[in-house]
């Protein structure tokens, strides 16, 4: 190809671009729809993208993303933010962010879904029905934790799909 050309070589195809991974652009850029875009700064998760995390000052993509859904919160949705912070500290410590830094980021759903309930497959059912009514938040989120202000059942904390994408937890129970 000629040196003018914008078009280059990624994965044995020739693309409209001037990268295909991180390492084609110079520091402090990052390769994006194959152009070297300048990687924002953050101070928190909040200044970066729906899939990205802030770290070490630079938005980057998170490993995995973690929709938390307020079920029967009522007049105590105030409690929902603190809540969800406990539950992503334990998240962090089970899963070595610290160490290991697989960069979740934590989304939440201020909409609290109200619920009755008769088993557990209902409870499911219905975190899924809430979390599918978000629509955009939801189809970003890897998986969808219904976090639940007061206790749906007296024998279990919590319950999770076969496929561990949606889960039902007791705000007061560690897990």
């Amino acid at each position: 190809l000629d040196k003018s050309d914008s078009r280059i070589c990624c994965n044995e195809k020739i693309i409209n671009g001037d990268c295909c991974t991180r390492n084609d652009c110079r520091e402090g850029y990052d390769c994006r729809n194959n152009r070297c875009e300048e990687i924002p700064q953050c101070s928190k998760d909040e200044d970066c993208g729906l899939k990205q995390v802030c770290y070490n000052g630079n938005c980057e993509e998170a490993n995995k993303v973690i929709l938390f859904i307020p079920v029967n919160y009522g007049n105590e949705i105030i409690d929902f933010d603190s809540d969800v912070l406990y539950h992503a500290e334990t998240l962090k410590e089970m899963h070595g962010e610290v160490s290991c830094n697989p960069k979740f980021k934590i989304l939440k759903s201020q909409y609290d879904c109200k619920m009755q309930f008769k088993d557990k497959g209902d409870v499911l059912e219905k975190v899924k029905g809430c979390a599918y009514s978000l629509g955009k938040i939801f189809n970003t989120a890897d998986y969808v934790i219904g976090l639940g202000h007061t206790s749906l059942s007296e024998n279990a904390d919590g319950w999770t799909t076969n496929y561990n994408r949606f889960a039902y937890v007791d705000a007061d129970n560690r897990y």
